[in-house]
């Protein structure tokens, strides 16, 4: 299956925005956000505290550079095919929101005020 990832830029001069890779078919969501992981796909910004969210039809987990792993919105063992937009494709977008407060962005999506 060929995911597509499209990014945020972060900085001018920024040109790795959009990148496609091949996963097996029966890949999870954690499948492709440890891929972007490998690929060093989302940079780092100076000062070490870059909040992300991904999101395919809809959130999947928000990113921060000071976590260790994502917190996730949706089970990372979902199959990341079940996130196939209406045109049969699976797209993610990873939306840049410079250094806003992770928690609160993860709180704000989950939308019950939990917190994993």
């Amino acid at each position: 299956m060929r995911v597509t990832v499209g990014r945020d830029e972060v900085h001018w001069g920024d040109n790795a925005l959009n990148w496609e890779l091949q996963i097996e078919d029966d890949a999870t969501i954690y499948d492709v956000l440890f891929a972007m992981h490998k690929a060093n796909y989302l940079p780092g910004i100076s000062g070490g505290q870059a909040c992300w969210v991904v999101e395919g039809v809809k959130p999947v987990a928000v990113i921060a550079q000071q976590w260790m792993i994502p917190k996730w919105l949706v089970s990372p063992n979902l199959a990341a095919s079940a996130l196939r937009n209406p045109k049969g494709r699976t797209d993610f977008t990873v939306e840049y929101l410079t250094q806003a407060d992770p928690e609160e962005v993860y709180t704000r999506l989950r939308g019950d005020g939990s917190q994993s």
